[in-house]
This record gives structure tokens, C-alpha cells and sequence, in this order.
């Protein structure tokens, strides 16, 4: 089996700041890696944590390997040599990616709070949710809109850390979807949302500044507490938990 990962290297300089790593996990031996960093434009980042570092999200469609950097999907073949770059105004800070029932692509756009949908051939913008323009999560979360020109490139206007201490900031960090709607996490709250129906799935304090979403077919919710060091189970039809994995029991 292989695996396709990738990483962010804090306070390195951008173009040295991460890899997606190809490992042949019985073997556990590196086959290929990449560096992986904002091309174009290029970004002097003044942020010293991950921000505009190394890759994020990575998303297979069909003989292609995507993977997130700051504001690209950057494709590549099985040998990790690149094929093509998809990327476009609204991509910023980008998280996690998912693929749709159509082989779109679903990405967190974190720095601007949003979900963009992507048209995995041409690039094109198909559809956008902004969560804080949102009557229902405004009310439930006390937020407000993000101040953004929407028409504009954005790539390199969301790098210094002010929008990140808004209190309205929810750093969307992950998208899934799942039976045709759209979920996401909001990191800075501990909350999973369905974005396609404006509902709160569950909340839970514990996992603020959580990372990753995943639902497996029998509704399971699987999340990354990253502060906690666990991966965290929740039923997704009545938000409990369910169970929790703690990483360091493990050698």
C-alpha cells in the first residue's frame, strides 16, 4: 500500500517550508517527495507558523494526485511529477479538499472562512458557502461578515495575522461531503456544520482548534483533536460521542 502525505515545516522559509512524501507503508520507505510552496504568486509571509508553508489537504482524482498549498491545488502523476495547478482568486489559506459525487473538488479556503467548490477540469468556480454571512451560524455563533471584495484576487491579502483574531474567525479548516451535502469543521469553535442545510451537527469545547473531518457511510464523524491529542468519534445523527483514540498511549 501507499501513502500520500504531507507536511508543514514552522518558521521555515516558504519555499523550504513542507513536501508531499509518497511512502510504501510495508516497506515504510520513501519513494518519492516534493517540496511543496505557493509558486504563483509567490508569498513573502510575514505569519512565522505554518500559514503560507508546506502542503495541506491532498484529494486523488482519477491518475492525478492533488495537494493543497496556500492558494493552489498542485497536480501531480503517481511518480510526483507535476501535470497541472488549479487555483483562482478565492483560494486562500487553503485546509483540506474533498471530492463531490461529480469528481469536483470541494476546498477549504480557510483564511476567508469559506467553502469553494472548484470544477476539477477547467478550474472554475461552481459554488461558494461563506458561513458568516450565514443568518443562522451568525446567530448561533455571534458573527459577523468578513469585509472581502469577493471579484478580486485575494491570494496574498489574508497573510498577516489580524483577520485571524476577529472573534467572527472560525478557521473553516476541513470540508467533507457526504449523501450530496457539505460539511465543515469550525476549528476555533470545537463544531462540525452542514453547510448545504445551515445546521449545527455538534459542538463540543473540548476539540476547539481541532483539524481533519471525516464521515465514514454509517454516519461516523471522525476528528483530529489536535490539542488533545486524540482522534475523537461522534455519532453524526445526534452529535454524542461516541469513543475516543488517545495518541500518547501509543509508543
Amino acid at each position: 500500500m501507499q501513502i500520500f502525505f504531507s507536511t508543514v515545516i514552522r518558521a521555515a522559509p516558504v519555499e523550504k517550508g513542507g513536501e508531499l512524501i509518497q511512502l510504501d507503508w510495508d516497506s515504510k520507505t520513501v519513494l518519492s517527495r516534493i517540496p511543496i510552496a505557493p509558486k504563483n504568486p509567490k508569498i513573502i509571509d510575514p505569519n512565522p507558523r505554518g500559514n503560507a508553508r508546506g502542503g495541506r489537504g491532498i484529494v486523488v482524482l482519477n491518475d492525478e494526485i492533488f495537494v493543497a498549498s496556500y492558494h493552489t491545488l498542485e497536480g501531480y502523476n503517481s511518480r510526483l511529477e507535476p501535470t497541472r495547478n488549479i487555483t483562482n482568486g478565492l483560494l486562500v489559506g487553503l485546509h483540506e479538499v474533498c471530492k463531490d459525487e461529480r469528481g469536483n473538488f470541494w476546498v477549504a479556503s480557510t483564511a476567508i472562512d469559506a467553502a469553494i467548490k472548484i470544477d476539477s477540469k477547467t478550474g472554475e468556480v461552481l459554488d461558494t458557502k461563506w458561513p458568516r454571512e450565514d443568518p443562522v451560524f451568525s446567530k448561533v455563533f455571534s458573527l459577523t461578515p468578513l469585509h472581502i471584495d469577493k471579484r478580486a484576487d485575494n491570494r496574498t491579502r489574508f497573510l498577516e495575522r489580524s483577520h485571524l483574531e476577529n472573534p467572527s474567525h472560525l478557521h473553516l479548516n476541513a470540508v467533507v461531503c457526504w449523501k450530496g451535502d457539505v460539511y465543515t469543521l469550525f476549528n476555533r469553535f470545537g463544531a462540525v456544520v452542514n453547510l448545504s442545510e445551515s445546521k449545527v451537527i455538534l459542538r463540543d469545547d473540548s476539540i476547539q482548534g481541532c483539524h481533519n473531518l471525516v464521515i465514514t457511510k454509517d454516519g461516523i464523524v471522525i476528528i483530529n483533536s489536535t490539542r488533545g491529542r486524540k482522534i475523537v468519534f461522534y455519532n453524526l445523527r445526534n452529535g454524542k460521542k461516541i469513543r475516543e483514540i488517545t495518541l500518547l498511549n501509543y509508543k
